[in-house]
């Protein structure tokens, strides 16, 4: 079984928003502040695409849990090591928080005077700023939710000592590692008080062995 991983927009997000910023300062002809915000912007999106191709790689198969990595030695795990659990429940509240605190910001830094609308252009500098950061708790609280709200994005946490956390980016793998995990379980319990799991399935292959045979017409 390959489980992909989905990649944190973190770094995405900040970009462009730090270009978004760029924007608007070069538009006041800040020349200085803009060339700035655009040259951290680029890092930042350098950043993200190193993150991207950098992304784990997990390998389940019957008796262990291999993860590669690029630029790291593949680390191996046992299935009794593996755990996928949900995210927390403060996570949703987080978001919800640090979205209306960005929402409040860039409309204070929008509302220059209500009584004198001002164009964008002639915003003063720390009003632009202001903006910018409204914009990028927005953006945090959207990256957020991007890697941790969904259902099928629930990550898969390694109980071991040489713990590693990723983010299963399907569902549908999600679900089927959820029910290998579930039956190597379940057979290790029946090992464990005695019991045969392959038993009802040899008893099955017997019946029906032996009613084939019976039904055979003799020559």
């Amino acid at each position: 079984m390959l489980i992909h991983s989905r990649a944190p927009i973190l770094a995405l997000t900040t970009a462009l928003t730090c270009g978004l910023t760029a924007g608007l300062l070069l538009l006041q002809r800040a020349w200085l502040s803009g060339a700035a915000s655009t040259v951290i912007g680029a890092g930042i999106g350098i950043w993200q695409a190193r993150i991207t191709f950098y992304l784990p790689l997990l390998v389940v198969d019957e008796e262990k849990a291999t993860l590669y990595q690029e630029g790291e030695d593949e680390i191996v795990f046992e299935l009794c090591d593996l755990t996928v659990v949900q995210g927390d429940s403060a996570i949703g509240l987080a978001v919800f928080v640090t979205a209306l605190l960005g929402l409040a910001l860039g409309a204070y830094g929008l509302i220059f005077n209500v009584d004198a609308p001002i164009a964008l252009s002639q915003l003063p500098t720390e009003r632009v700023l202001l903006i910018g950061l409204g914009v990028w708790l927005c953006a945090t609280a959207g990256s957020i939710a991007y890697l941790d709200l969904p259902r099928r994005k629930l990550h898969l946490r390694v109980a071991s000592g040489r713990s590693r956390k990723i983010y299963i980016d399907n569902r549908r793998q999600r679900e089927e590692l959820l029910l290998f995990l579930k039956a190597r379980r379940l057979e290790d319990v029946m090992l464990r008080v005695g019991l045969d799991p392959l038993a009802g399935v040899r008893k099955r292959h017997s019946r029906a062995s032996t009613s084939g045979t019976n039904n055979e017409v003799p020559r």
